[in-house]
């Protein structure tokens, strides 16, 4: 009842009621793995549908080229060294979560009326009794796994068929299915978790729409994360093979919501946000089980375009016109953009140090995009080695340390796969308004020189202002791995219920 006071009080900056938002976050998807940006054999229809009717952002940029730091940039409109999410990915057995002292999109929701919940992947710690699980940062409701499906053993990924590869974690705890903090599933299902999170998505939406209370529902999906999977009624469906597979069921659940809505009368008045947490693994790409990262150089886990170019699809009818926008975007925006959409302004965070930018302006209004600049670092970086990788400054690109990945791996493209980093003095130039592929290299133009000693000198001046928290990865202890019966043994196969 208190919700629903506040939600007929409360109204937002265009002097109408506030937008249901719908955050939909692909795991490792690459800027070239969908219809609308060129790919010739995937299927995506409906996210290539609000791509047609809502706003593509062609400049957006996830918060880091892993799924951890990214996500937490995500939440937080904070890089993520300020939280303490690097230098790589969370585990089942790290001691580490989200800080509860960041301030999160939901809690900031809550705080204006709004009933949250989390489908599918959190990804930013489990810990001691759960405590980094997403109910502690902000969600009244959480339906899904808290890390990626390749952190447990592959015990199924197609009905009635092994898996595509062997499991690198077979001795480890099975995946566990959370409902808000209690594990109902262990070992997950993976052919059916997808038809299981759509169902769930849906209701949460019928119920808070019945209720007439604002929601923001993030669907954070397992697809197209490695190993691949899918249902019966996708799998061999895909010309991409197994990876297709994975897009398509992706995208089919992104139909089931958007049915859901236009059937409810609220599809106009929702704001949709499609993306990816980072750029595509180019591993095993003959074997139809790699992403594309369209024409950007490089992919996950690495500073080129290849690993934070994301895709980015506004979809809000009743306030925003569909266009191609080629404003330099991030994560990092997502959050103030949204308080200022509700609020009107972003004078509720100035207590907090966000790196995030309003881009209500640009977005609805066509106004030039406040973001000029914009910081990659890459998941390698530790405190005591602390410092920017690559700088975005308007068209220009620096790359002062590059390092490829093992999950790179490319046949195109030597500098994508593992191997030691290289520091560059002078760093690499690239003009991304006329190189978004990065090929052509102009540090050794001499008209280039100021922009050069521009760029170096913002680089230096960032650096001095980035904090850099302890970092949340450091610790284990594998009584934090999520079991169903956590006192049994012997483990971990004992870990099971259903």
């Amino acid at each position: 009842m208190i919700l629903l006071i506040l939600a007929s009080l409360f109204s937002g900056c265009f002097g109408q009621s506030w937008p249901n938002i719908i955050l939909f976050l692909v795991d490792d998807l690459g800027h070239g793995d969908l219809g609308y940006t060129g790919h010739p054999t995937t299927s995506s229809p409906n996210v290539d549908w609000m791509a047609r009717n809502g706003q593509i952002l062609t400049q957006f940029y996830s918060g880091s080229a892993v799924c951890t730091p990214s996500r937490a940039a995500l939440l937080t409109g904070r890089y993520p060294p300020r939280s303490g999410m690097y230098p790589q990915v969370l585990y089942p057995f790290n001691i580490g979560g989200l800080p509860q002292t960041e301030v999160t999109i939901p809690e900031l929701l809550k705080e204006r009326g709004y009933s949250t919940a989390l489908a599918g992947k959190w990804h930013l710690g489990v810990g001691e009794g759960g405590k980094h699980l997403p109910l502690n940062h902000g969600f009244d409701k959480y339906f899904g796994i808290p890390y990626s499906q390749d952190m447990c053993p592959f015990l199924d990924c197609y009905e009635g068929e092994a898996c595509d590869n062997p499991s690198p974690w077979a001795q480890s705890t099975h995946c566990p299915l959370y409902q808000d903090d209690q594990i109902i599933e262990q070992p997950i299902h993976f052919p059916s978790i997808t038809p299981k999170m759509a169902d769930w998505s849906k209701q949460f939406v019928i119920d808070r729409v019945e209720e007439q209370i604002p929601f923001f529902l993030m669907y954070s999906f397992h697809h197209v994360h490695f190993p691949q999977f899918s249902s019966s009624m996708f799998r061999n469906t895909s010309l991409r093979g197994s990876f297709g597979d994975s897009v398509s069921e992706m995208d089919w659940a992104v139909g089931e919501l958007l049915a859901t809505l236009q059937e409810l009368g609220t599809l106009d008045d929702t704001l949709i946000i499609f993306t990816s947490d980072n750029g595509p693994r180019l591993r095993q790409q003959g074997a139809n089980q790699a992403g594309d990262a369209g024409l950007f150089k490089c992919g996950k886990a690495t500073t080129w375009e290849g690993g934070q170019r994301v895709p980015g699809i506004l979809h809000w009818p009743a306030k925003i016109a569909p266009r191609v926008n080629p404003a330099l975007s991030s994560f990092l925006d997502i959050l103030p953009t949204l308080i200022s959409f509700l609020d009107g302004n972003t004078s509720s965070l100035n207590d907090i140090l966000l790196d995030g930018y309003d881009l209500t302006g640009n977005i609805i209004y066509k106004d030039p995009s406040p973001r000029q600049e914009f910081l990659y670092i890459s998941q390698n970086r530790e405190k005591s080695d602390s410092g920017i990788d690559a700088l975005r400054l308007k068209n220009f690109k620096a790359h002062f340390r590059t390092q490829g990945n093992e999950h790179s791996v490319s046949e195109n493209d030597p500098d994508c796969g593992p191997g030691p980093a290289s520091d560059h003095n002078p760093p690499l130039l690239y003009n991304l308004e006329a190189d978004p592929a990065e090929r052509f290299e102009l540090s050794a133009d001499p008209k280039y020189k100021e922009v050069l000693a521009e760029m170096i000198n913002v680089k230096e001046r960032l650096e001095e202002q980035m904090e850099w928290a302890e970092s949340q990865m450091e610790g284990t202890d594998s009584n934090v791995e999520p079991c169903c019966n956590p006192e049994c043994h012997p483990k971990p196969s004992c870990c099971t219920c259903h």
